[in-house]
């Protein structure tokens, strides 16, 4: 439980595999902060290169678990979890830089709204405002907002992100304990996630009083390996997710959504991400088991209906086409990155 006016004990959770060249300042970055009481964590995940040298030379108050095998960042992280000890928990990849500030501001939001799960507003290594925001928005509803993105609904609801990036995350120890992510699914996994804590009643939220810098994709393997895991995320979002009647409707939408994918690979000459395609899809129907348990289990108990997630979905893409445009992207520049967000 976080209590208001404490200054609760935060345990930054570092996830690194083969991260030598970020993971210094990174840490440096942490360490530098303006809050008081951080545990620093980093999660190395088979790394073959340096950086659990590195760490443990240049940073010995910092702890380090170590795995004997990659177990992806999901299971790695629930591992950290278990074995740190912060009423606050921060998911840091190891390709960012936080500001001094940047984590104080995220403690003071969340304890405001401690069921929820909250980021700070993503910088690109330069410093420029992330265009990459527009996967914060459900992007496959995208064409239904292009039409209807002028209706009085967008202006009287309170528009957000419908999915965070949790590249740099908080949330209570308590809640993530609650609701983990799914080890099922290992990466790429905002989307299940995100959607899981909505429909049981938590938020996610971005804090743009807060700031970070994250160079991106340093940590995404080869394109056959980043198709295979998007696509057994994206199943299997949907398949947790929605109640019976949703499934049924959005059916054809994922089905739109392998056709167009497979297409798309094929114009491009990227036979390496159309067999990662065929193999998400394979290793999703492996673990359907396990994912229709957690199916029942998330069905049972839901406390948000589809159609108020359907709103947020909107909603979310209202919230990148607003935040674009106040930062003068163009229309069509902001469209494009919606439609394009689907990795």
């Amino acid at each position: 439980m976080v209590h208001e006016g404490s200054r609760p004990k935060v345990s930054v959770l570092i996830v690194n595999r083969n991260g030598e060249q970020h993971l210094e300042t990174c840490i440096r970055s942490i360490l530098a902060s303006d809050y008081d009481g951080l545990e620093v964590v980093v999660l190395d995940c088979a790394s073959s290169d340096g950086s659990v040298a590195l760490v443990r030379n240049l940073f010995p108050s910092c702890k380090v678990i170590e795995f004997e095998y990659d177990p992806l960042p999901d299971a790695a992280y629930i591992q950290g979890v278990l074995q740190s000890s912060g009423e606050l928990i921060l998911l840091l990849n190891n390709d960012t830089r936080l500001l001094c500030d940047t984590i104080g501001k995220l403690v003071k939001d969340l304890q405001e709204d401690p069921n929820s799960l909250v980021v700070p507003l993503e910088l690109d290594w330069e410093g420029r405002f992330f265009h990459g925001s527009a996967g914060l928005a459900y992007y496959w509803i995208t064409p239904l907002y292009a039409l209807t993105k002028w209706l009085p609904f967008y202006r009287r609801k309170r528009a957000g992100p419908f999915m965070v990036n949790i590249a740099c995350a908080m949330i209570s120890r308590d809640l993530f304990l609650q609701v983990p992510p799914s080890v099922l699914i290992g990466f790429f996994e905002e989307l299940e996630w995100c959607w899981r804590l909505l429909l049981l009643g938590f938020d996610v939220r971005v804090v743009s009083e807060a700031r970070y810098f994250h160079k991106g994709a340093a940590s995404v393997g080869s394109t056959r390996r980043t198709a295979m895991w998007s696509a057994k995320s994206m199943l299997a979002a949907h398949y947790v997710c929605l109640d019976r009647l949703g499934l049924l409707a959005f059916t054809p939408l994922l089905l739109c959504y392998v056709l167009l994918k497979s297409a798309l690979y094929l114009l491009r000459l990227r036979f390496g991400g159309l067999l990662g395609l065929v193999e998400g899809i394979i290793e999703f129907m492996k673990l359907l088991d396990k994912f229709r348990e957690q199916r029942i289990a998330v069905q049972t108990a839901r406390r948000a209906t589809d159609i108020s997630v359907f709103s947020k979905m909107l909603l979310s893409c209202h919230w990148v086409y607003s935040f674009n445009l106040d930062r003068g992207r163009s229309i069509a520049g902001t469209f494009m990155d919606l439609v394009l967000a689907a990795r």
